[in-house]
Formats: structure tokens, sequence, C-alpha cells
């Protein structure tokens, strides 16, 4: 078993976005089980046994509801997110495990998370909005360059996690 460390803040962000989670779990399984009581209800009228019964488009719209934006995932905003509030260098790996902070719930597949985060990363980078520094232990991604860099343009060897520091 792999072991992470986690201060106690994370550990209460991670507890409230669960709760929250389970807050529109809540939510969605009520709304599902009003569908499925008023389906009920119209299936055993007996006088709509030989009819035909017309509904609202939005009536049997479950699934768009449930799998919709609103408990799915955006990778990039994400990713940004926790690069800019950072003050040391990231990884995608690092990103990885700070975003299970946010999204316990929802990130499951750790390969499939990573790569997400990487495809963030590379349009980020693209788009100017994060920086990336690159040194013999591989990519590093940072929000501003003025907390990531000394004066005279090097980075600074404590933005480096601690595992991962190198002499400058």
């Amino acid at each position: 078993m792999k072991m992470v460390e986690y201060t106690l803040d994370e550990l209460r962000t991670v507890k409230s976005s669960i709760e929250n989670y389970l807050k529109e779990l809540r939510k969605e399984t009520h709304s599902v089980e009003n569908t499925i009581r008023e389906l009920s209800q119209i299936l055993n009228n007996k006088r709509n046994l030989h009819s035909t019964i017309i509904l609202p488009e939005e009536f049997l719209m479950i699934k768009e509801a449930i799998i919709g934006d609103k408990l799915s995932i955006e990778w990039k905003k994400l990713t940004y997110e926790i690069v800019k509030r950072s003050d040391r260098f990231l990884t995608s790996v690092m990103i990885y495990e700070k975003a299970r902070i946010y999204h316990p719930h929802q990130i499951k597949d750790r390969r499939y998370a990573i790569k997400c985060i990487s495809s963030s990363l590379v349009s980020l980078v693209s788009e100017g909005k994060i920086g990336k520094f690159k040194n013999e232990t591989g990519p590093y991604f940072f929000g501003e360059a003025s907390k990531h860099f000394r004066d005279d343009g090097k980075p600074d060897p404590a933005c480096f996690p601690a595992t991962f520091r190198t002499d400058m």
C-alpha cells in the first residue's frame, strides 16, 4: 500500500468535498426516485393501458442529469487551480495527489487522471497560464515565476519537494 502525506487542512477539505458530493448524490437520488414514482403511477393507472402518454421532454432525461457536467471533473480548471495555489514546483503525479484531495470520490483510475492532468498541463503551458521548468529529474510546473525563481533567474531550491531537490 502506498502511503501519502496529508495535512489536517487537506483532510478537512477531503471531508467537506465528500460531504458536498454526498449532498449532490442525495439530490439526484431524490430526483430519480420521484421520476420512478411518477412513472409507476402512470403505468399503474388502468385508464392508461391502451393510450398514448404525453410527457415533457425533460422527464426522461435522468441519465444526462446524473452524468452531466454538474458531477464531472473539469481537469483543466482543476489543474490550473492546483498549480496556481501551490508555492512549489509540481509534477503531474504531485498534481494528481492534490486533485484527490478536492475530488476523492470521483478520481478512481490513477492512470486516466494523470493522463488528463498531463493533457491539461500541455494546454495550460501553451496558453501561457502556467510555467514549465525542466531539469535532470523531469518537468516541473509552476504558477507565478516570482514565487519560484530567485532574482538571478535560477529556480529556488526551496520550491522543490524535499525528495526531488538537487544541487543547483
